[in-house]
């Protein structure tokens, strides 16, 4: 019998697998993405599962709407994975997702704009509280 050994690239990975991956930086006290210690390798291990999600993901993304819904998730990876720096934040809020909600409507995809807007103000009210 042959052992297969399966390594990042070969497997899919989900945006989940990422998002958890990512997790666990901020339970440590870790609040912006920028902070993150590349050298450390659970941080390298998070980023190579990242770079297969989306190398998969752009190489799978065939329309205009997979697309833009990519690059919402890429957006908002690190915001779901916990990261709740306030200048961290006001950046997705006020300056990416805007950018990202823009393109929706201008493609009329009438579902991820309703899902990027709820993020916004959802991202707002974290900042808020603050």
């Amino acid at each position: 019998m042959v052992e297969r050994k399966e390594n990042l690239e070969t497997l899919p990975i989900s945006r989940k697998q990422v998002v958890n991956a990512f997790s666990i930086f901020p339970q440590k006290g870790i609040l912006h993405p920028d902070d993150l210690d590349i050298t450390d390798p659970q941080v390298s291990k998070a980023y190579d599962m990242f770079e297969t999600w989306r190398k998969h993901v752009e190489r799978n993304s065939a329309t205009n709407r997979q697309l833009q819904k990519y690059n919402y998730q890429t957006t908002t990876l690190f915001v779901d994975a916990g990261f709740q720096d306030p200048s961290y934040l006001a950046e997705i809020a006020d300056d990416l997702l805007p950018q990202d909600l823009q393109n929706a409507n201008l493609t009329g995809y009438g579902i991820l704009s309703q899902i990027i807007s709820h993020k916004i103000k959802s991202i707002q009210a974290k900042l808020n509280q603050t």
